[in-house]
């Protein structure tokens, strides 16, 4: 009798739908309720009112015999300069938060899903564990040698490269991660830009705390967690499968000494 095949990965409509509906509601919300809220204007205001309310607490105290209410105005027009610079980095951080998000959700779902295709032909405690455990770029190694998708060779790929790496250091700061990105995608780096940068000593300096991500960024970044799902094969057969990571072989050998 001939034996059944599996199959080794499968993604079903549905599911490819949901993926990419989810990934697009997460960008357009967090555009709409977050971002929304640091437009230039919005930000402008803001700042010109802070200085507005601190001139006139400092009128409050005004002496004519002792104050300048020239000077008053140039300290009010500073701290309104000061707060629309706090408010331009809380923009950047709320930025990176929703960047860091939308990549953590993508790549819990692609765990989950290896996990839950696996389970029947490569079973164990281990396996999973070792999906989970596994850096990104195993779990790509894991998709590319078994046939199912070689996501390096996708034009998106550059993009969601990029996206962890961004993620890394936004995580972890100064690191291997920094340099990587600095490397392979300057535009991420301060000191690889023109203008204030470049005229900046300090921020030519390679540290974490001058990455930029921009607007246009993060819409580049759905665009290719969008890819991703997209580009995904329909389904795949065991007997079709090619060869395991040796990461994989061995979570599925020490699965079955247990």
């Amino acid at each position: 009798m001939a034996v059944r095949d599996l199959c080794a990965f499968q993604v079903p409509q549905y599911q490819r739908q949901k993926w990419i509906e989810e990934t697009e509601f997460f960008y357009s919300q967090a555009n709409k309720r977050l971002m929304s809220q640091f437009s230039d204007e919005i930000m402008t205001s803001d700042a010109d009112e802070y200085a507005e309310r601190v001139y006139e607490k400092l009128g409050e105290r005004f002496n004519p015999d002792f104050h300048d209410p020239g000077c008053d105005a140039e300290d009010a027009f500073h701290e309104g300069v000061e707060f629309y610079r706090l408010l331009s980095e809380m923009k950047d951080d709320v930025r990176l938060s929703m960047v860091s998000t939308m990549f953590q959700n993508w790549e819990k779902e692609l765990r989950e899903w290896l996990v839950h295709e696996v389970r029947y032909w490569c079973p164990g405690h281990e396996v999973k564990e070792a999906i989970w455990a596994g850096t990104v770029d195993e779990i790509y190694n894991l998709l590319k040698v078994s046939g199912f998708y070689d996501v390096r060779a996708q034009p998106f790929f550059r993009s969601l490269d990029a996206l962890r790496l961004v993620v890394n250091v936004f995580k972890h700061g100064d690191g291997k991660s920094l340099k990587d990105l600095d490397r392979k995608y300057p535009r991420f780096t301060a000191r690889s830009h023109d203008g204030f940068y470049a005229q900046n000593l300090r921020m030519r300096l390679l540290r974490h705390e001058h990455m930029v991500v921009t607007d246009a960024d993060f819409e580049e970044f759905c665009h290719a967690l969008i890819s991703f799902w997209q580009g995904l094969p329909d389904n795949m057969m065991v007997s079709e499968v090619k060869k395991l990571p040796q990461w994989m072989q061995n979570a599925s050998s020490a699965a079955e000494e247990v």
